[in-house]
């Protein structure tokens, strides 16, 4: 059984779409539940909870912290991917031409 790589490589690619799908999710949930309003710098927090659209905000932002600082791969292997495939369709294209 052969395996072709370039499916292997497209479902990471639509499997790595899911991670910006769960922060998503995550800013609907703290719109609904709240968060911290001082989670960037928890020591000068007063316990006051954001709702609304300054709680999914900072869900979205906690997940572009949490990505910057963990998950840096997932952003870069997209856009090397999405390079890739966009340079295999442009040769092709001026192959057919």
């Amino acid at each position: 059984m052969k395996i072709n790589i370039a499916i292997v490589f497209k479902v990471i690619f639509l499997l790595t779409l899911c991670y910006y799908l769960v922060w998503i999710l995550f800013g609907v949930k703290c719109a609904f539940t709240g968060i911290d309003s001082g989670w960037v710098a928890p020591a000068l927090s007063s316990g006051e909870k954001d709702f609304g659209l300054d709680g999914f905000s900072s869900g979205i932002g906690v997940g572009i912290f949490f990505t910057f600082t963990y998950a840096w791969f997932v952003p870069l292997y997209q856009v090397i991917y999405l390079i890739t495939c966009g340079m295999v369709k442009l040769k092709k294209r001026i192959r057919h031409s």
